[in-house]
């Protein structure tokens, strides 16, 4: 390989796999014949980085463009939907927590727990019904003699399952609310959300106090991400291994995701910009919440847009 071509070679590199794929011959061709003209030119390698990094946003589905990649796609669609559940479940367990401590003290923290209540409610709901359908399908896809393929991320799915259960578990006693003496439903469920949110705090811009907290809690924030970013990969990876016999829906679901935000958003958004401007609040949203809206509106438009562009993809 020539200098030329090494050069070219590695430009291409800033463009997505798929994009190379599909027009990388034809581009390093005409690359390497610029680079024979102008061997040193910066304006023209940053227009090629330029040009690439819009090739790989494109992909994901973040914007348009002639070529997208189906996996990245269902990545970003799964990375936002991720969020948007855990942003949604960390305002809820502040609104438990508040319920338990001083009762509903206005209609926003009334409507905004029933609410966030009854959509993580029938989000579980959907999630076990989903669950069931993929079990089914990986059961199909074994007799189908693909075990050897379905193996490796169920193993990663149930270890990672597995790891965030004992977490919650071991973490449910360190529950600041515990101290209220509170018991009953609303109660268990609050202990069990805050250890899966545990993650979500600002103290992670207080080092001072980061440090203070106990050995268990500190290794749990940490590990806690990286065993939901295992079980959603997984779990992503099981259902691409058994596709043949789970039906394709990313038209429907962007659609029915769409609708099915709104309620959520809304009502959290009025507890966070509300409860900031009410003379007799007792419990305040706080700066972290204000993010945690502003991340629940933009991962719902990824997480839309990704799934919208997946449905759009030829099969």
């Amino acid at each position: 390989m020539t200098g030329l071509e090494r050069h070219a070679h590695r430009l291409l590199r800033c463009y997505p796999r798929i994009w190379r794929e599909r027009y990388g011959d034809e581009f390093a061709g005409l690359l390497i014949d610029d680079l024979a003209e102008r061997p040193r030119s910066l304006r023209r390698d940053l227009d090629v980085v330029r040009a690439g990094l819009g090739a790989r946003i494109a992909a994901y589905g973040l914007a348009r463009g002639p070529v997208q990649d189906r996996s990245a796609l269902r990545v970003v669609a799964a990375a936002g939907s991720v969020i948007f559940v855990a942003a949604v479940l960390s305002i809820w367990t502040q609104l438990a927590d508040g319920w338990l401590a001083a009762g509903p003290e206005s209609g926003l923290v009334r409507v905004g727990l029933i609410t966030l209540s009854i959509w993580l409610g029938g989000l579980l709901l959907a999630a076990t019904a989903f669950g069931v359908r993929v079990a089914i399908s990986v059961v199909r896809a074994v007799r189908a003699g693909r075990a050897a393929a379905a193996l490796p991320p169920m193993s990663l799915l149930v270890t990672s399952a597995a790891v965030l259960v004992a977490g919650v578990r071991l973490m449910t006693p360190m529950w600041p609310g515990a101290h209220l003496q509170h018991e009953g439903a609303l109660a268990h469920v609050a202990r069990v959300g805050w250890a899966s949110t545990a993650t979500i705090s600002t103290f992670w811009l207080q080092p001072h106090r980061l440090l203070t907290l106990p050995a268990g809690e500190l290794a749990w924030m940490l590990l806690c991400p990286a065993a939901v970013v295992a079980f959603v990969w997984s779990a992503a990876r099981v259902t691409q291994v058994c596709s043949a016999h789970v039906p394709r829906a990313g038209g429907r679901v962007s659609i029915i995701g769409g609708v099915a935000v709104m309620p959520s958003l809304v009502t959290a958004a009025a507890w966070v910009f509300g409860s900031q401007h009410a003379s007799n609040a007792t419990y305040r949203a706080g700066t972290l919440d204000l993010v945690l809206i502003a991340a629940m509106l933009a991962s719902a438009l990824l997480a839309r847009n990704a799934l919208t562009a997946d449905a759009a993809h030829p099969s």
